[in-house]
């Protein structure tokens, strides 16, 4: 399903959505962060203070269910702000950590 969504500049975004799955922005410059998880910022921080990591070691870390914590790492990948390494372990992206620096610098 096809739907326009408008992103901060006001000019609409075209996004993709299926049942079960988080719409996807089809413009790559979108800025809008509602797809966020809270929990999304404590493993994308303790990717960057620790390094690459396994997904029950990082919930664990960050007291996380590891399930959610799987499907969250997913998300982060589809996002391009983490990579996995060998199919167990994450690590943060460039992009990943210019996020980070970015959600740093807010208010």
């Amino acid at each position: 399903m096809n739907s326009p969504r408008n992103n901060r500049q006001g000019a609409n975004v075209r996004t993709r959505s299926f049942p079960g799955q988080e719409p996807e922005t089809t413009d790559a410059t979108e800025r809008s962060n509602d797809w966020m998880q809270p929990g999304d910022r404590r493993l994308l921080g303790s990717l960057r203070r620790d390094g690459p990591e396994s997904c029950p070691l990082l919930a664990a870390r960050i007291g996380m269910h590891l399930k959610y914590a799987r499907k969250r790492c997913e998300t982060l990948e589809t996002r391009e702000l983490v990579r996995s390494l060998d199919g167990r372990r994450y690590e943060l992206t460039e992009r990943g950590e210019r996020y980070l620096e970015e959600l740093d610098s807010e208010p």
